[in-house]
């Protein structure tokens, strides 16, 4: 009697402790910018669903909302081409999810301008705004924005594949400033335009610069003006790489993959003080690991480490070959890397080779987050319909590392969009954000046992640190209308 007399006297309070483990675990995280923030391939999320459906995770919503039209014909030109109208824009840039607000860019059609939109959305999918950004790129096939937002807690810095910078109010979508790097130094665009990832360095923007008077230039982020510049050492060209940071117990290097070399560019020096030249291209944004670096050289994957006065880096291993544009990502000491139609698996410290496994599909984008691999592929067939018009069709597939390689878990084929299928998938507050040119579809992936009605959840075991806020309740499962 008296140890139930006990029981209902802290009851209230158990109640409320089990509350509150509820929302600690199932909190969510920001996804970070480009493949996670600092080129990462990795999202901080946890508590995700380890199998997916067979039809795949629940859809959310998408934008445009169904029923919408994807394509719309050339107002000049009727019949010629096909082009996206509203929608998300068509592009090749990943959201980023921040204070649970999602943004994106993408290039529209509008008055017979080519121009760039950048788009705030709520997590349930309503529009908050939407602000033009200067003209887009428009070379045929390969038309879109590039570069993926930055954000922090007060402004979203956007680019176009002009490499025209802006900086944006994260909560109205107002400019700030805006900065033509081409005009200020020199900049020379290549064939398919500005196609990197500036990135946030403290007080910076780190913004490189592709043949230009520098390599290199850092803009004072509340500003756009110009902090500091390096180089130009030698004209480096570049292909798909964008910079990250590493940093090390004695400085902070910028590492940037080029298409002629890896570089290091020393922040606190402002110089570049390491380049190792490539016999081929570098197309993988570098990913850090354990304080070393992954990059691509001559298509084959290259560990490099900071030398011990952490001025400069040295090569520790080379890798397995990688075909086509490939990404990369770390579990668990393990190393996975994509390109054409395979998923390689190799071992993080030494390199050697651990599985590889052949794809039907081409494996164009990946990234980790809770243990697990999430890879993008595409059936790599766009015959179009003789108005300008194809799509190539992508699916979506959950790996699960093993103690001797991985295996494929799940597979679906998504929302289908528009044009090219290349676009990294972003993880973030238990959603699953994938966007195929002008539609972004927004999946469920969150991990809840909530199938039994009137019972309470089963509290989520958190595997991982994370750098968001709780959620609480999970969010309802809504198709939002337009």
């Amino acid at each position: 009697m008296e140890t139930l007399q006990q029981m209902r006297t802290y009851l209230p309070f158990l109640t409320i402790l089990y509350a509150m483990y509820c929302a600690m675990a199932a909190s969510a995280a920001d996804s970070g910018g480009w493949r996670g923030g600092n080129g990462a391939g990795f999202h901080p999320e946890t508590g995700l669903l380890k199998k997916w459906p067979k039809d795949g995770p629940k859809l959310l919503w998408q934008y445009p909302a169904p029923g919408k039209p994807l394509w719309m014909m050339h107002p000049k030109f009727p019949g010629q081409m096909g082009i996206q109208t509203d929608g998300a824009g068509t592009g090749f840039s990943t959201v980023n999810v921040h204070k649970k607000t999602v943004y994106m860019s993408g290039n529209h059609f509008d008055d017979c301008r080519k121009i760039m939109y950048v788009k705030a959305f709520s997590l349930d999918g309503k529009l908050k705004w939407s602000t033009l950004c200067g003209r887009c790129f428009g070379n045929g096939r390969y038309e879109g924005s590039r570069a993926t937002p930055e954000v922090d807690d007060t402004h979203v810095y956007a680019t176009t594949a002009h490499a025209e910078i802006f900086c944006l109010d994260a909560i109205t979508g107002k400019v700030k400033w805006s900065v033509d790097s081409r005009k200020r130094f020199s900049h020379a665009l290549c064939g398919w335009g500005y196609n990197v990832s500036p990135i946030l360095a403290g007080d910076h923007l780190i913004v490189p610069i592709r043949r230009g008077t520098v390599a290199l230039a850092a803009l004072d982020k509340q500003t756009g003006e110009t902090a500091w510049t390096a180089g130009p050492g030698k004209m480096y060209a570049w292909v798909d790489s964008s910079p990250v940071v590493l940093r090390t117990p004695s400085s902070s290097l910028v590492v940037w993959d080029t298409y002629q070399a890896l570089l290091a560019f020393d922040i606190g020096a402002r110089k570049l003080v390491w380049a190792e030249e490539a016999k081929g291209p570098g197309s993988l944004t570098p990913v850090q690991h354990e304080g070393r670096v992954l990059a691509t050289m001559g298509n084959r994957l290259h560990c490099f480490e900071p030398t011990d006065d952490g001025k400069s880096l040295r090569e520790v291993w080379k890798g397995p070959g990688i075909d086509g544009i490939a990404q990369c990502s770390v579990i668990d000491g393990k190393v996975f890397a994509g390109g054409g139609k395979k998923l390689i698996c190799a071992d993080g410290m030494t390199g050697k080779t651990l599985m590889t496994k052949p794809f039907s599909w081409v494996v164009r984008s990946m990234v980790a987050a809770d243990g697990m691999l999430y890879v993008v592929e595409s059936d790599n067939r766009a015959p179009g319909d003789g108005k300008g018009r194809f799509t190539e069709k992508a699916r979506l597939s959950l790996v699960k590392p093993t103690k001797s390689g991985f295996e494929v878990v799940s597979s679906f084929e998504p929302v289908q969009g528009t044009k090219e299928v290349y676009v990294c998938p972003t993880i973030a507050e238990g959603r699953l954000f994938h966007r195929h040119g002008n539609l972004l579809a927004v999946y469920d992936i969150a991990e809840r046992s909530d199938a039994l009605e009137g019972e309470a959840p089963t509290p989520l075991r958190r595997s991982g640190p994370s750098r968001g806020r709780g959620t609480g309740s999970p969010p309802a499962s809504v198709i939002v209308e337009r």
